[in-house]
Formats: C-alpha cells, structure tokens, sequence
C-alpha cells in the first residue's frame, strides 16, 4: 500500500484534485486485486472438495462397501449393486440363475466377497475391473487336452484333375462334428477339423473323396469325373 502511493505521489497532476483521484483509483485496483485473489483461492477450495468428494467413494470401495438385500432375486441384487456404487456388471453365460433369491448382508466387505454372496451356489466365476464385473460359467476341468485334440482350422482349395481349373460349389463336411461348407469361385474352402477326424469332398459328376486330417491344416484336393455318374444322369423333357 505504501509504494503505490508514493508511485502516484511522484506523477505530475494539477490539483489536489486529480491527485486524490489518481490516488483512489490505485487504491481501489489493489482491493478489486486483493478481492479477486480471495476469490479465486475460494473457488479453488470448493473444487478440491469435490474432487476429494469424488475420490473417497473409490477408497472405500478398495477397503469395503456394505451390502444389504434380504429375499430379492440375483437380478434385483445385480441391478441394486449397480445403482448404489456404479458397477457395470455383465452376465456372459445362459447357465447363471438370474430369479433365485437371495439375501445379503455385508458391512465393510470386498466386492469379490458380496459376489460370492449374490451368486452362491451357482457354478459361476467373476473378474472385477476398477468398476466393471463380468460373470462367467464356471468350466468344468477336463485335464490338459491334448494339442492334436484341439479342434484347428483346416483350409485349402479344390481342383478338377483334368483340366487343373478350381471347382465352384463342392461340398465339404466333417461328419464328426455337422459342419459343412462349399467351395468359393477360387476353389478355396476353410473348414474346422481335428486331427483324425475325416473330411468328405463331394460335387456333381465327380467321385467323392475322404481324407484323414492328419498335422497339416492345408488340404489341397484333386478331383476326378466319374464317367459311371455321368452316364448316370437323365435329362426328363417335357412332352410337346
């Protein structure tokens, strides 16, 4: 305050007037100063408090929540979990039981612990993710399964023997497993097999053939025209 008096002081005006004008105007800039600052450090305050307002519930979610339902469905337990502490919660299997009912009652728990409570005696398993939970069947263990009994993805294309051109249209089935496929416009075909199973490659004129999925995952096929089926085939006309 003392040196922006002696600043106005020391400028040149004509009257006691000006002087006291300039005078109050400085003075009224440095409280407007002083004022503003108060202000601002306010502001900051209120916003660091919300910002710790904000941060507290995630603290306690790591330290524990407390959960009460009583005689409710696993549905109405799941969508309440997600109302009071914003959980994202997915069910990825048809097996979970959403109508059983069930009650909770949880003070300072983990989450993992309220889950086992909402899903007991269901075969499932969860994965919790800061607020995302997904819930999962269970598998039940079948031992480490061999890599040859691994199902893998057996491509390769189909041509005519005579002429090497592809075939459009052949028909590829794993009788094993049901599935089947047709060959595109470049003869390719891509069909899922394990080892030991066998594929059957079947079109119109030609002898089918069976092969044994063996190590390899391509199978390029050669096929030959059966004469017998193409003396077979009757064009019926109609009469005029």
């Amino acid at each position: 305050m003392t040196n922006e008096n002696n600043v106005n002081e020391s400028i040149p005006v004509e009257g006691s007037g000006e002087g006291y004008f300039l005078l109050q105007i400085k003075s009224y800039n440095m409280y407007n100063s002083y004022h503003l600052n108060q202000s601002i450090m306010r502001n900051t305050f209120i916003v660091l408090t919300l910002v710790i307002s904000v941060l507290l519930p995630g603290k306690a979610l790591a330290t524990g929540i407390d959960f009460q339902v009583k005689n409710v469905t696993v549905r109405e337990a799941v969508l309440k979990l997600q109302q009071q502490y914003g959980f994202s919660v997915t069910v990825e299997s048809n097996e979970v039981d959403m109508n059983r009912k069930v009650s909770v009652s949880a003070k300072n728990e983990s989450i993992s612990t309220i889950l086992s409570h909402i899903f007991t005696g269901q075969n499932v398993t969860y994965t919790v993710t800061n607020k995302s939970i997904v819930i999962q069947s269970r598998k039940q263990p079948t031992g480490n399964t061999p890599a040859t009994q691994r199902p893998r993805l057996i491509t390769g294309r189909v041509i005519n023997g005579a002429d090497k051109e592809p075939l459009i249209g052949v028909t590829v089935q794993n009788p094993e497993s049901g599935k089947g496929v047709i060959t595109n416009v470049n003869g390719d075909y891509s069909i899922e097999a394990i080892p030991g199973q066998t594929l059957k490659f079947s079109y119109v004129g030609f002898s089918d053939i069976s092969i044994k999925v063996g190590s390899s995952t391509v199978l390029n096929i050669t096929m030959t025209e059966n004469s017998t089926i193409l003396n077979e085939v009757v064009v019926v006309g109609a009469n005029p």
